[in-house]
């Protein structure tokens, strides 16, 4: 058996294997308990892979990089379907969105802000009187 393709979320692996299992191209996820548990180890094994047959590597491979999106624009015409981001350089759809490390600053000094009250209304239980310390 053959790696053909690594994630680092189990989701993902399982939709590639619902793809190739609708081609009937046999596959294996390896490693999927180990990282679910414990993501920690995920870059020390390499992350969750998707195994298929040496005979059907090209055929999955093939139907992994298959982007159906012009056949789906014409066959639900009134749904919108938003195109596939892919490399701008090489045309691959193996990509990764980068967050913005401004925005996690911006969060983490936004944290520290305390947010308390100067006073503290009380309440009596026996009267229902109401005042501020």
């Amino acid at each position: 058996m053959k790696i053909l393709k690594t994630y680092l979320y189990s989701s993902l692996a399982h939709l590639d294997f619902a793809k190739l299992s609708d081609e009937g191209i046999e596959a294996l996820i390896k490693d999927e308990n180990l990282v679910s548990i414990n993501p920690v180890y995920a870059q020390a094994v390499g992350g969750i892979k998707l195994l298929v047959k040496d005979e059907d590597y090209t055929k999955a491979l093939a139907v992994l990089n298959c982007n159906e999106y012009e056949l789906l624009k014409n066959e639900y015409p009134d749904e919108e379907i938003s195109e596939q981001i892919k490399c701008s350089n090489c045309g691959s759809i193996n990509i990764f969105q980068k967050g913005s490390w401004i925005v996690g600053i911006f969060f983490l000094i936004l944290a520290f802000i305390p947010f308390t009250t100067k006073k503290s209304t009380y309440i009596c239980l026996d009267c229902s009187h109401q005042w501020k310390e």
